[in-house]
């Protein structure tokens, strides 16, 4: 019998599409006491406080600089958290994934707190909120147990309407309102989801997948959160093995997927808290979307939606299309269309046909041409600034030697940034 654990923390949104380390200590603080403070202050404070905040770097002719280094994080959890909150927060950076782990399943356990954890190497933060485990840890240096899952809050999308304004560099865009509990973040589509379910497999493999950039200084090289301050493991424990459904020779097809979806609904394979409880409820599969990785060679997974009545979405699971495993899930707060009313190729043709698209770097404006473009026929995905999860992906439009992406609520980018850090 499993042990779960999962922590009551608010949900809220990013307020730029580089606030996500500001968004998760917003959402910590909240959590222990704080009150919702601001993501401009908390963003401000978190950035001015890095050890590696002068270390540019000139990656493809741009120059970067850390949104939120790790110990800019670390720093302004412990200095705005509530004076009865006696535990501080440390940011960890350890060699193995396994270590950084059981630092965050332990921080969950023992102290209540959600750790905030830098994913997609060094792109982004998110908090953990819950887990999924063959036992409860019984100190921070036990490593008995197994990860099956972790529960997260992934600030990503941006709050829609600064998320404009940044895109245009138009600042006259009203800002968001400040956050509350009736703010609407985390009721689904632009607003973001507030409960979603990792698998540990898919947790190394998609996600803690560590800092390699060579430019990273301190953090080159390791997986990285903040969590509370007792020392971290220093041995090794048993893992969940990987079972592969399939063999991976061949892509499984969409009847397969939406199989394999059902079958962990029916055998309660999926958290059985109320709010998934009630969005599972009467469930049948739609139609599976198959998404390429452009970021990795020959990766490909599905989407499979979950309805109930009407084509709406409650929940969606994730498989790799190759071998069949489960990677991870959401659960919509309330019925969503975002996954079961994709535009056609022939829609995404008539939204940019006709029309010219400014190229970054000089490039000019690309006009797209009837007798000359192209829709590829897979939906596509990376972790890049202009989609931070897998659920909302790209179709590519080519026009000779340019691409570009329209993204599933139908924003347009020429480009898609991938050289990001800590956003």
């Amino acid at each position: 019998m499993a042990y779960q654990k999962n922590l009551q923390v608010v949900y809220h949104q990013q307020d730029t599409d580089y606030y996500c380390g500001a968004a998760c200590a917003q959402m910590v603080l909240d959590s222990i006491g704080t009150g919702l403070l601001g993501q401009d202050s908390l963003y401000a404070d978190s950035h001015s406080h890095s050890r590696d905040e002068s270390n540019l770097e000139d990656i493809g002719g741009s120059p970067v600089i850390w949104s939120t280094a790790p110990d800019g994080l670390e720093w302004v959890l412990n200095d705005r958290r509530p004076a009865g909150f006696i535990n501080p927060f440390r940011e960890f950076s350890l060699d193995t994934i396994g270590a950084i782990s059981r630092k965050i399943a332990w921080t969950i356990e023992h102290y209540g707190i959600a750790p905030c954890a830098l994913v997609y190497e060094v792109k982004h933060w998110v908090a953990i909120r819950g887990m999924d485990v063959s036992k409860a840890p019984t100190s921070s240096d036990d490593t008995s147990y197994t990860i099956n899952s972790f529960r997260m809050n992934n600030p990503w999308p941006p709050v829609p309407s600064w998320d404009v304004a940044s895109q245009s560099h138009d600042m006259t865009l009203v800002p968001p309102p400040p956050h509350s509990s009736t703010d609407n973040c985390g009721t689904g589509g632009d607003r973001g989801v507030a409960d979603e379910v990792i698998s540990y497999m898919y947790w190394g493999i998609g996600y803690m997948t560590g800092a390699w950039y060579s430019h990273q200084g301190h953090w080159q090289g390791k997986f990285v959160a903040v969590c509370d301050p007792d020392p971290a493991p220093k041995r090794p424990g048993p893992s969940v093995p990987r079972i592969r459904r399939f063999d991976g020779e061949r892509l499984i097809n969409r009847d397969q997927a939406t199989r394999l979806a059902m079958e962990m609904v029916e055998k309660g394979e999926l958290p059985q808290d109320k709010p998934w409880i009630e969005s599972l409820r009467g469930v049948r599969p739609a139609n599976a979307i198959m998404v390429q990785r452009l970021d990795r060679e020959d990766d490909y997974y599905y989407l499979v939606p979950l309805v109930s009545g009407r084509k709406q979405a409650t929940a969606a699971l994730q498989f790799d299309a190759r071998f069949g495993d489960f990677q991870q899930a959401i659960s919509f707060p309330k019925p969503d269309r975002s996954l079961t009313s994709l535009p056609t190729s022939e829609a995404v043709l008539k939204q940019v046909v006709g029309k010219a698209f400014k190229l970054e770097r000089y490039g000019g404006y690309l006009r797209i041409r009837e007798e000359a473009v192209v829709v590829l026929p897979l939906w596509v995905w990376k972790p890049c600034l202009e989609s931070l999860s897998p659920f909302w992906p790209f179709k590519m439009v080519v026009s000779g030697g340019n691409t570009i992406y329209v993204r599933i609520d139908g924003q347009v980018f020429t480009e898609l940034h991938e050289n990001v850090f800590g956003i």
